[in-house]
């Protein structure tokens, strides 16, 4: 259930209870804080990448992300 709404957890878009149940897994649950680390940096990226309103994600910028957060699971799993 937390993968499943990680991304929700993290921009602050579930109710109050959902929140407080995903913050306690997270806090005992190693996969899944790791799963919220790789998309929080992921939003940080696009975000530091895309500075200007309406500007479009370059394609060169999806392809590195994807091609990182794809090392970062091979690391973790090793």
């Amino acid at each position: 259930m937390v993968l499943e709404h990680v991304q929700e957890f993290l921009d602050n878009e579930l109710d109050s209870a959902t929140e407080e149940a995903i913050r306690a897994h997270i806090a005992i649950c190693e996969p899944c804080l790791d799963q919220a680390e790789v998309w929080t940096a992921l939003k940080t990226l696009v975000k530091r990448a895309c500075t200007s309103e309406g500007a479009g994600v370059p394609e060169s910028l999806v392809s590195r992300i994807s091609l990182r957060v794809s090392t970062m699971r091979i690391e973790k799993r090793a």
